[in-house]
């Protein structure tokens, strides 16, 4: 009887397959070819790209974040708090974006180089496809527009094919850099 998940592969002479590799992709035969992709580590990792703080529903500060970063060997965080239609999670307001800018400069200035912070949003998309802060709020110095994660507002009883729709229409505004999906 076998008790662990590596007995269970060896019983059938195969080398263990990690959780993440499991999507029946073509796992077992790159097991049994011993090219099976390695995963990437905690170690490998440089920066975060997506990081709540106090100013909306994170539990820590900015200065925080930072230093918890630093500690854990990254070279770079992004403060990406929600945007003001978050309203559950206490998202920005425009004001309240503007000032966090400008903590997340002062602190990224205190660090001296030793870990870089920069400044983004968690940013919803509204039921008409457009974003929840303006253009001119995102093109502000040192925004980082590229890491604006972006994703749809709740829309109750709203069909898939209309949710994707909605998704997917700030995606394709050739004016404006693409961002990644905040919660795919």
């Amino acid at each position: 009887m076998c008790r662990t998940e590596e007995e269970v592969y060896a019983a059938v002479g195969l080398p263990w397959i990690a959780p993440e590799l499991r999507e029946d992709a073509g796992e077992f035969d790159a097991a049994e070819s011993n090219t099976l992709p390695d995963l990437v580590t905690l170690d490998a990792l440089q920066g975060d790209l997506h990081m709540h703080t106090t100013w909306s529903d994170g539990s820590a500060s900015i200065r925080e974040m930072a230093e918890a970063a630093l500690a854990a060997g990254r070279k770079y965080i992004v403060i990406t708090d929600h945007s003001r239609g978050a309203v559950i999670a206490n998202g920005l307001s425009i004001e309240r974006l503007l000032a966090q800018q400008a903590e997340v400069r002062a602190v990224d200035a205190e660090m001296n180089g030793r870990i870089r912070v920069f400044h983004g949003t968690e940013m919803d998309i509204l039921a008409d496809g457009s974003l929840d802060f303006p253009d001119d709020v995102l093109e502000q110095p040192g925004f980082c527009r590229r890491v604006a994660a972006r994703q749809p507002a709740p829309a109750p009883r709203a069909d898939h094919a209309a949710v994707v729709e909605r998704a997917g229409k700030p995606a394709r505004r050739p004016d404006r850099p693409p961002a990644r999906p905040a919660h795919p």
